[in-house]
């Protein structure tokens, strides 16, 4: 399920990264190569620090992509065997006839669980994010 789900995103996340990198001005690597940069330099002090918005981005949308599995989940295993493959979505997809009020208020924990994570990226990551 897990490389299913990776590779039914990696294209989405392959452009957007290419596109961040498309997106530094060569001169910057000019400048670093009259310099003397190693490669390394020029990666951690020029593009890592350029593309960080675009990869706090993906984090964020990954990691709410990885709470919303579903459609993988059900078409692939079912919930798998003793319900090793179930997911949180799955959950209150089976409580969707039989206990709405259980599934819904599965919901919200659901949505407090990814507000919370996106609240804790935001604080932890927002000072090494390097806006032009």
């Amino acid at each position: 399920v897990i490389i299913v789900s990776v590779w039914q995103g990696i294209g989405y996340y392959t452009l957007i990264m290419v596109a961040a990198l498309q997106s530094i001005p060569t001169p910057l690597f000019e400048a670093a190569r009259l310099d003397n940069a190693s490669k390394l330099q020029v990666f951690f002090r020029i593009t890592l620090p350029l593309i960080s918005p675009q990869l706090f981005f993906v984090l964020i949308i990954m990691t709410i992509g990885s709470f919303k599995v579903f459609d993988t989940v059900k078409i692939m295993t079912g919930g798998g065997p003793n319900d090793a493959t179930n997911t949180l979505v799955y959950y209150i997809y089976g409580f969707r006839t039989t206990n709405i009020g259980y599934a819904s208020a599965t919901g919200v924990v659901l949505m407090a669980i990814i507000a919370l994570l996106t609240l804790l990226y935001f604080r932890l990551l927002s000072r090494k994010i390097h806006y032009q």
